[in-house]
């Protein structure tokens, strides 16, 4: 069906501008004072009228809207194209010679033909949406945090959208003119520092940050306040990253640590941490825990003479030797020894037994509060 658009289209119009004669035609003979006294040749000049009209919205090429997208500026560029077809038609009727209709009767048939366009397209396209939201099964409600244009776009993204999951509950944005106000059909429930409470009364559980053009540091001020683990918030890269033009909805993402840090995350020399690690023997202690596993993943990728993980609970410890001989195969030069780093025996046996180039010492529990507290 949609091969065939333009053409139904043009034939809806053609409908639509038959009715609005017939309508007038009506109207002259119930109430004869209407009539305007310009009779003769009213078919050609209606038919003229018509052709000027036609001609004009094929130059602007209104046939061409997909008028379930359509804004203003479409239905502006409709009645400027049937402005402009009247008058053409009053230029020729003139110059002619045939006669002109007279001002009333002109106005009355093309105020009625417009209005008939108006309100046939506009229909098509509230049904359009009407038949979207229904199609939209299982939908998430959610929140926009910013009430401008990328929030706004993002909104129409989302509403158009048949295989959106999402479904908008309300926006928040610290513009006191749009708190409390609609847009298309969405409340401003409130500014930003209310979003939070707000969200868990109204059981919203998912967020959408929409403010781009922020400045990094209130940027990262309002996703600290956000964050929170009843709700999960994405957001939509900077002003800069959104010039490649992509659909806004393509381009969210979860929150990232970045996002948090009150700062610019730090870029590492990666050839000054491989002339330390590579082709060395290194040796990590407290190996299997959090934060010496993670030194274990990251130290094998610099390719060093030995891994040596050290660590006092020999869970931990296989857990992190079967995922890096899973990962490197069994050919990586790995060693796991079990042990505690308050047994100066034990460590002399080790260094003696390695010679290790590299320490990294994680077998503390300094960075766990209460352990931090109780040292002995």
């Amino acid at each position: 069906m949609s091969r065939f658009r333009r053409q139904l289209l043009f034939l809806c119009d053609a409908f639509l501008f038959a009715v609005a004669v017939a309508a007038y035609k009506f109207i002259t003979v119930l109430l004869p004072y209407t009539a305007t006294g310009a009779e003769e040749n009213f078919w050609g000049n209606t038919a003229l009228l018509y052709g000027c009209t036609v001609l004009a919205q094929l130059v602007f090429k209104t046939y061409d809207s997909l008028w379930r997208y359509a804004e203003s500026r479409e239905y502006l560029m409709l009645i400027a194209s049937a402005f402009c077809g009247f008058t053409v038609y009053e230029a020729i009727a003139r110059l002619s010679g045939i006669g002109v209709i007279s001002f009333v009767l002109l106005a009355a048939i093309a105020s009625l033909w417009i209005l008939e366009m108006l309100v046939v397209r506009f229909g098509y396209r509230s049904y359009r949406a009407h038949v979207l939201r229904n199609r939209q099964t299982g939908t998430i409600p959610v929140a926009i945090i910013g009430a401008g244009a990328a929030g706004v776009q993002l909104l129409n993204e989302i509403q158009h959208n048949p295989n959106s999951r999402y479904r908008v509950q309300c926006f928040f944005d610290d513009d006191p003119a749009k708190v409390n106000k609609r847009i298309r059909g969405v409340p401003v429930s409130g500014t930003v520092s209310q979003s939070l409470p707000r969200m868990r009364a109204m059981d919203i559980h998912e967020a959408i940050f929409a403010i781009p053009s922020m400045d990094e540091l209130h940027r990262k001020e309002i996703l600290r306040q956000l964050t929170d683990r009843s709700i999960r918030v994405s957001t939509l890269p900077s002003t800069l990253e959104l010039i490649d033009q992509k659909p806004i909805r393509q381009q969210l993402r979860e929150v990232r640590i970045e996002d948090l840090l009150g700062r610019d995350a730090i870029q590492l020399d990666i050839s000054a941490v491989a002339g330390l690690l590579s082709g060395r023997t290194v040796l990590v202690t407290g190996g299997g825990g959090s934060i010496g596993s993670e030194l274990c993943r990251q130290i094998v990728k610099y390719h060093p003479k030995r891994l040596v993980i050290f660590d006092i609970y020999e869970n931990n410890a296989y857990d992190i030797q079967q995922e890096l001989l899973y990962q490197y195969g069994r050919d990586l030069p790995l060693s796991v020894e079990i042990g505690s780093v308050r047994d100066p025996r034990r460590l002399e046996l080790l260094f003696d037994t390695y010679k290790p180039d590299v320490v990294f010492h994680a077998a503390a529990h300094k960075h766990v509060p209460p352990a931090s507290k109780s040292l002995s």
